[in-house]
């Protein structure tokens, strides 16, 4: 089976619904990787809250919200309606069980840099995920862009065809993501969390240099 890939993405430069984030997943997906994308745009909480509640128990998958994010809000193109943290954890705890297996945030600044275990904790608990990730820093287009769809090829899929083999942990495929991308996910801020399922976190980086 392929791995489902949940596309939240906002309004970017205006109120037109033009999915710019969308076609990058459509290369990606037409390239040989199993991914079934399903695709839809949010202007408000309620949009996350009802989307997310659409994602089918037990289908472990991969949700990517897109979006301009400032100081843990994800801030809509008119900028008059920031979602903040708490409205978006509101949101994200109406994940049916098993629905989410990995979360992660194409915006910039959704996880605290002082505290990025927490931000990520939150992430975790809210949805039930296993893994959560996203960025501290103010990041450019393309390589965030190039780095989450890395994170899908090469940590997400791989993981979710591992299915059965009990022996293959989720940290095994974080650590090895975190080699071959170390330098620019250092760059960008990126900080990744594996809940090992006796709340137990790992993060990956364990430490940002000079953060």
């Amino acid at each position: 089976m392929a791995l489902s890939c949940y596309i939240l993405e906002g309004t970017w430069w205006s109120n037109r619904e033009v999915p710019l984030i969308l076609p990058y997943f459509q290369a990606l997906a037409n390239s040989g990787n199993r991914i079934n994308l399903s695709h839809r745009t949010f202007r408000n909480a309620d949009d996350i809250k009802y989307w997310v509640s659409r994602i089918s128990k037990n289908e472990r998958a991969f949700l990517y919200i897109a979006s301009h994010g400032e100081n843990q809000m994800l801030v809509p193109a008119d900028g008059r309606s920031p979602i903040k943290n708490d409205k978006l954890l509101d949101a994200l705890r109406n994940a049916k069980e098993g629905a989410i297996e990995f979360i992660h945030f194409g915006c910039c600044e959704m996880l605290a840099r002082d505290s990025r275990r927490q931000s990520l904790e939150n992430y975790l608990k809210a949805t039930n995920a296993k893994w959560a990730s996203g960025y501290s820093e103010i990041v450019e287009w393309l390589p965030s862009t190039f780095l989450d769809l890395a994170l899908i090829a090469d940590l997400a899929v791989p993981y979710y065809e591992d299915g059965k083999k009990k022996h293959v942990k989720l940290s095994f495929r974080g650590r090895k993501f975190l080699r071959n991308y170390e330098q620019l996910l250092r760059a960008l801020g990126f900080s990744g969390a594996y809940d090992n399922g006796v709340w137990k976190i790992e993060l990956f980086p364990k430490r940002h240099r000079n953060k």
